[in-house]
């Protein structure tokens, strides 16, 4: 992954829509999602998920960001 193509892409993102999340399921597409997410911490408004598991990887490292889990959440409970 080229970080700068990363950061130069959100920008332009940006330019139209400010309030970005970034989809980072399937481990960022193969990136690494701990890499990825760290790489957008605060520069984007939440990343989003395909399902709670996904969101539990994030928060073992990440405890602030929001998180949007797009997929069928099977336990809404652990998930608040």
């Amino acid at each position: 992954m080229n970080r700068k193509n990363l950061y130069e892409n959100l920008e332009q993102v940006k330019k139209y829509c400010p309030n970005v999340f970034a989809m980072v399921k399937a481990n960022a597409y193969g990136h690494g999602v701990k890499n990825v997410c760290k790489l957008l911490y605060g520069k984007v408004d939440f990343f989003g998920v395909a399902c709670l598991e996904e969101a539990l990887e994030i928060r073992k490292f990440d405890k602030r960001s929001n998180i949007l889990i797009v997929g069928i959440c099977k336990d809404i409970f652990l998930a608040i």
